[in-house]
């Protein structure tokens, strides 16, 4: 079936009012009585396969092992940027894990480990090179893990500490050569016979923040076994990185993608660039390391906020993205909003054991009225994210389509981490030590074009809720971004005391606050 014939099958279901979904891989229907004719319903089982492809996203299909693969399609740019040494120009591109271990680390033990990984997860040991169509993997089954150690237990007490802090910083910091070195590598920092901080990195691009806790604990249970008990088929993993990407690039040339464009098509046509108000005008071209402002909500605010969403069967995620739409469309004098949120995009079953960078933005377009309560605002939040999921398309395609939206595409960031519910949070890994926080690396150089809004990144540890607002100081005075973190938390806390309260209400009390 033709893209167009599946739009037009799916846009006549609508208008039908006929409610499609997917049970046991077949698709199921409902309707008014008499509107499912036998040739509607013949339409429609003739067209299942595609229907299940818009509906369900790509069919993961297990295609056994490979020497090279394709790079995952939806990052395929960044992976040509990853090849020319482009991307390490603007951020550093691993995504680490760190422990502090109180006693003796057995460094062969550790890379036999660590090669056990990287022979379950062929991607940890590929290289990236130019193919005839573009970035590809070459696998090489039997290369040893690269294992990297500094000793630091040679210095006097005093100088340690420091020596300890610079030493994880290179480690942790370096980019990948994605050209001529694999994406995964195993750390080691001797401070004394019996303190040792063990890690590893892998580049983002092949490992999110899910695919990170897969490895942690896998590896910790092949170093520590007796300590750490996890649980998994002695076989190979069903799907691989390669599978992933064959499966996604099927979907990607099939009609189901065409026909949820149609989605986004309605979603963000003519979307203003949803950004604050900037203090300064740069040239474009003009260069200069971000910035970073704090922001923090107190225990008291977050305790108050769960007990209003739990109360109305909502979550903290969705409060604080309907705040943060408050507080931007406040600063930005524009009612019509839109924020990039990070998604996990693993609620298949075949990808909750994968190895791959999964997560990816999804466009939220949330249009505010000064009459509706904070709580109605958060309603339409969740509503036009789970509408967003159920159409999604890469962001790296769906961006190529901006223009044709008649949307500059300029939009803020924002990516909330739960920490107690982390899938980096678990009882096993703190037998084995304490999670250790690397100083982050200098703030890369950044254009006003480049970093035309700003990102947003936030944790909740059980106590409170804390993260940072990054910015471009070209655009942007702190006191600007300090006075957006105060109403986004004004706005939450007055959602904790009174749900009900209408946003003009919101943010008069928000405002006088300041």
């Amino acid at each position: 079936m033709t893209a167009d014939n599946l739009r037009l099958l799916l846009a006549e279901a609508k208008k039908r009012n006929v409610t499609l979904w997917v049970t046991n891989g077949k698709v199921a229907c409902r309707a008014p009585r008499g509107v499912l004719t036998e040739e509607f319903k013949g339409r429609i089982r003739s067209a299942a396969a595609d229907v299940i492809a818009y509906l369900n996203g790509p069919t993961y299909t297990v295609r056994g092992p490979v020497a090279t693969t394709a790079v995952d399609p939806a990052k395929a740019a960044e992976w040509q940027a990853a090849m020319t040494g482009e991307l390490a120009v603007h951020y550093t591109n691993g995504t680490h894990v760190a422990l502090h271990l109180a006693r003796p680390v057995e460094i062969e033990r550790l890379r036999k480990a660590a090669d056990i990984l990287i022979a379950r997860y062929p991607i940890l040991g590929a290289r990236l090179r130019a193919g005839r169509s573009g970035p590809e993997f070459a696998f090489e089954p039997s290369l040893p893990a690269c294992l990297e150690v500094e000793d630091v237990s040679v210095l006097d007490q005093g100088s340690r500490g420091k020596a300890t802090e610079e030493a994880l910083t290179r480690m942790v910091w370096r980019p990948f050569a994605c050209n001529n070195e694999t994406l995964f590598r195993v750390f080691v920092v001797n401070i004394s016979q019996v303190e040792h901080i063990v890690g590893f990195v892998a580049h983002h691009l092949i490992c999110d923040m899910w695919a990170m806790s897969i490895l942690l604990r896998e590896l910790a249970s092949e170093y520590m076994p007796d300590a750490v008990h996890y649980e998994r088929s002695s076989q190979a993993p069903s799907l691989q990185y390669s599978d992933y990407a064959a499966s996604m690039a099927d979907w990607l040339q099939g009609p189901a993608q065409q026909a949820r464009l149609d989605y986004w098509r309605n979603q963000l046509r003519n979307a203003p660039a949803t950004r604050i108000e900037p203090d300064y005008h740069p040239d474009a071209r003009a260069a200069a390391p971000l910035a970073i402002t704090p922001v923090v909500f107190s225990a008291t605010v977050c305790a108050g906020v769960e007990r209003a969403v739990r109360e109305r069967g909502t979550t903290m995620f969705f409060a604080l993205l309907a705040a943060k739409c408050l507080a931007l469309s406040t600063l930005s004098g524009s009612r019509d909003v839109v924020v990039m949120v990070v998604h996990a995009r693993r609620q298949h079953d075949m990808l909750t054991g994968l190895i791959a960078s999964t997560a990816d933005q999804l466009a939220i377009r949330v249009r505010l009225s000064g009459k509706m309560t904070f709580y109605e605002l958060l309603v339409l939040v969740q509503e036009t994210l789970e509408g967003a999921i159920s159409h999604e398309i890469p962001f790296g395609v769906l961006s190529r389509h901006f223009a044709a939206f008649g949307t500059p595409g300029i939009f803020p960031f924002f990516n909330f981490i739960d920490g107690p519910r982390s899938p980096l949070a678990t009882a096993e890994i703190s037998k084995v030590g304490a999670r250790v926080n690397v100083a982050p690396p200098p703030q890369p150089m950044r254009t006003a074009a480049e970093m035309a809004s700003h990102a947003i990144n936030v944790v909740a540890d059980g106590t409170g809720i804390f993260g940072q607002i990054t910015y471009s100081p070209l655009l942007y005075a702190r006191q600007t971004m300090e006075r957006f973190a105060e109403i986004w938390a004004r706005a939450l806390q007055c959602f904790g005391k009174e749900p009900s309260l209408a946003l003009d209400d919101v943010l008069q009390l928000a405002l006088c606050s300041e």
